[in-house]
């Protein structure tokens, strides 16, 4: 175990300098800055350390703001530390830790367990109509829920769920993973890179949520039959199950306080109202937020201690770093040369917002990513207004295009492991990359149909038609051949003795 980790040690530190040193000579023929170059080398840093997660990721981020704020220092802005952090995005910082502490209230109070557990009983024990059903509760709860929180309420729950039924979970989490994943596309609250974006480019949060909706509704409505068909053979429980014992589970039993149930529901119905009326997105949650934390039945302190305090720290350090990029030049470097390149096309500008995040940068976190991006993507939004709203579906996707270890990925992960049933990730990729490009393929069509039906550009629709049929068939071939996670039958994966 020494030896593997000194050579994943040895291997981390290799890629770090051999990708940094040539990086600092190409930015330097580029014509950045002493000061510009040094920070974008922190920046590459923290996200390769990150990547191959030696250290702690928000540790890694603070140092990294900590080093930024220096080399800002002592170059030629000489910027001192309290001017410094004025350029951090406080508003995304407070939006984020606002939605976390809706999201804690509400699953304390056991509302997403009881219409959970609805569902499951509508099934009546059969396993196909419960992945239709409960992927469906997935993609509706992942319009208010970040990927990670999502996976956790019903990760859990699908595998106990599961286990009353004697059916591989595998198939089960790996489906919810995906649509946990796109269904998050049209809320600036399903997931933290979206919020990132939504507030740093200025992007309609009601207008996203009405243009891009459709979207997740087709992929959902493209994806789900094929999932069926990939794991359906998995999804047969033991013949020796009786699953009427599932029926005689009674929901309110799920439900931990009525008065936060109610005041959960109340909650997110404000806040959908509230976006959609494109009221300021920070103020609403914030309001809303606080609002719970007063009213809930006096346990806000044990709320609050129970909040991912890492997370919106890691979010300082990261937008820290930004700033850091934009006071040495070097996001204005990147959007100028963004610019060039697209020269005004917004098809160039989608190609570029939805491949280069999805797939160049798929490995890399999506939130540094997206942060990095949404200054081009706020001046890519005066070529079309859909442009900004690619950069949003092509870093989600970069989440299971390359599964390397995305948190809400690795809840999944964990839960199989404490069942003896690991799912490993080289086989789950098998599966969620081709389904990746696939809805990298039908994004960029969809997107493209956006921008002629505001132009009436003919050949931009046949490009867009051509794209989403050749999206369909590729995906359903490799769905069709691959051969990896899913094809055991579940007569032949060894489950443990189920508790009599």
């Amino acid at each position: 175990m020494a030896q593997h980790e000194l050579v994943s040690n040895r291997l981390a530190l290799i890629i770090l300098v051999g990708f940094l040193s040539p990086l600092s000579i190409v930015l330097y023929i580029a014509g950045l800055t002493v000061e510009g170059i040094l920070v974008v080398m922190i920046f590459a840093g923290a996200l390769i350390i990150i990547l191959f997660e030696k250290f702690d990721s928000t540790a890694t981020t603070l140092l990294a703001l900590c080093l930024s704020s220096l080399v800002v220092l002592l170059g030629p802005a000489h910027q001192d530390f309290a001017t410094f952090v004025l350029g951090i995005s406080w508003d995304t910082v407070l939006f984020v830790a606002a939605m976390m502490i809706v999201v804690s209230v509400a699953g304390s109070s056991g509302m997403f367990q009881y219409i959970a557990l609805i569902l499951a009983k509508r099934s009546r024990g059969d396993p196909v109509r419960l992945l239709w059903l409960f992927t469906v509760f997935v993609f509706v709860i992942s319009l208010f829920l970040d990927p990670l929180p999502t996976m956790i309420v019903m990760g859990a729950f699908t595998v106990e769920i599961c286990r009353a039924l004697d059916i591989d979970p595998r198939p089960m989490l790996s489906c919810e993973i995906v649509v946990a994943v796109f269904a998050s596309f049209p809320s600036v609250v399903g997931a933290v890179c979206n919020m990132v974006v939504v507030l740093n480019a200025g992007v309609d949060a009601g207008l996203m949520f009405v243009v891009v909706l459709p979207l997740s509704l087709l992929l959902y409505a493209i994806t789900m039959p094929l999932m069926v068909r990939h794991f359906g053979p998995q999804l047969k429980p033991s013949s020796y199950q009786d699953p009427t014992l599932l029926l005689m589970i009674e929901p309110a039993q799920m439900i931990k306080s009525r008065r936060d149930f109610y005041l959960s529901a109340l909650a997110m119905a404000v806040l959908l109202t509230g976006f959609v009326a494109q009221v300021e997105a920070g103020m609403i949650a914030l309001i809303v937020a606080s609002a719970m934390l007063v009213f809930t039945s006096g346990h806000a302190k044990e709320l609050l201690q129970r909040l991912s305090w890492d997370t919106v720290f890691y979010l300082v350090g990261l937008f820290g770093v930004i700033s850091a990029l934009k006071t040495t030049g070097v996001v204005e470097s990147l959007i100028s040369g963004a610019s060039a390149a697209v020269a005004g096309n917004p098809y160039a500008a989608i190609l570029f917002m939805l491949w280069i995040p999805g797939v160049a940068f798929s490995t890399v976190d999506n939130v540094p990513l997206a942060a990095l991006l949404a200054p081009l993507a706020a001046q890519f939004k005066a070529i079309n207004a859909v442009v900004p709203f690619s950069l949003i579906v092509g870093t989600n996707i970069g989440v299971y295009l390359v599964p390397v270890g995305d948190a809400s990925i690795m809840v999944a992960v964990n839960l199989t492991e404490r069942e003896h049933m690991p799912m490993r990730l080289l086989k789950l990729s098998r599966f969620t990359t081709p389904v990746g490009f696939m809805h990298l393929a039908v994004g960029t069509a969809y997107f493209f149909l956006c921008v002629y039906v505001e132009s009436f550009n003919i050949s931009s629709l046949l490009v867009a038609a051509a794209t989403l049929l050749i999206a369909v068939v590729i995906g359903y071939y490799f769905l069709r051949v691959a051969k990896g996670y899913g094809s055991t039958p579940v007569s032949e994966v060894e489950m443990p003795p189920l508790a009599t």
